[in-house]
């Protein structure tokens, strides 16, 4: 697995050759961006690696070091995370996820079979 730690704003500058380079040599990595660092990650960005099949993923909400500094604080820095990459802005409530589960335990459902769900908003895009 190739994966691109995007550490300041040079590197996201280098992502759409590197992406276009990955293309063309036809393999796909996983661009993996600082949500808080010194960079804003453009949606065009974005929306062009996951059309094209490359993972989007957080290298770490700060990149300071500090992400375990506390439990507390790793909860609170992950929650950050996981929101921002939620096009809802949102966590996935038990209540949704029940409801799912019970969808799938129900005869309504008898007709899905072999799929994997994820639930999680929207973060993860296929």
């Amino acid at each position: 697995v190739l994966t691109h730690d995007v550490e300041g704003k040079t590197g996201l500058a280098r992502c759409p050759r590197l992406a276009q380079l990955e293309i063309d040599l036809g393999f796909k990595s996983s661009f993996n961006f600082v949500p808080e660092g010194e960079y804003e990650v453009p949606e065009r960005l974005r929306d062009f690696l996951s059309d094209h099949g490359f993972e989007v993923g957080v290298h770490d909400l700060h990149h300071d070091g500090k992400l375990y500094r506390s439990r507390k604080s790793f909860e609170q820095d992950a929650r950050k995370i996981l929101e921002g990459f939620s096009p809802q802005g949102r966590l996935m409530t038990a209540g949704e996820v029940a409801a799912l589960t019970a969808f799938l335990c129900s005869e309504a459902a008898r007709g899905v079979n072999g799929q994997g769900l994820v639930v999680d908003g929207g973060a993860v895009q296929s």
